[in-house]
């Protein structure tokens, strides 16, 4: 890049990258804050997972028909348990039975085979 202050390799000190192209937590900020969605619930009781995912109306979005949920559930200390599918809904909860021993889960909407967006890790409540 040309823009003063740059490094002959490109990397700017104030990115959103790391030298070695590792994401800046301010990546991961702003990637959330873009998305597109807005997180209404996460809950993870008695073996089932309630989630609630809105359409942001401030900004534009894609339809969320074209994207699916993918729940990561890990156990206790952070260890890969099972990971559920489905079609995203907007505007109501979704319930999805947990895996015995899942502690924590990790929300990510996928849309085209690409990864738009990721939320967690929740804890059981």
């Amino acid at each position: 890049s040309r823009h003063v202050g740059t490094s002959a390799n490109g990397w700017r000190e104030w990115g959103l990258v790391e030298p070695d192209r590792k994401p800046r937590e301010s990546y991961h900020a702003l990637r959330r804050e873009h998305t597109g969605f807005i997180i209404r619930e996460v809950q993870l009781q008695a073996g089932i997972a309630t989630v609630q995912i809105d359409a942001r109306t401030d900004f534009p979005v894609f339809p969320p028909a074209d994207c699916e949920l993918r729940i990561k559930f890990a156990d206790g200390q952070n260890r890969p348990l099972a990971t559920a599918a489905l079609p995203l809904r907007t505007g109501s909860p979704m319930k999805v039975p947990a895996p015995a021993g899942a502690g924590t889960l990790r929300i990510e909407i996928w849309r085209g085979g690409f990864l738009t967006a990721t939320f967690g890790p929740t804890s059981r409540r």
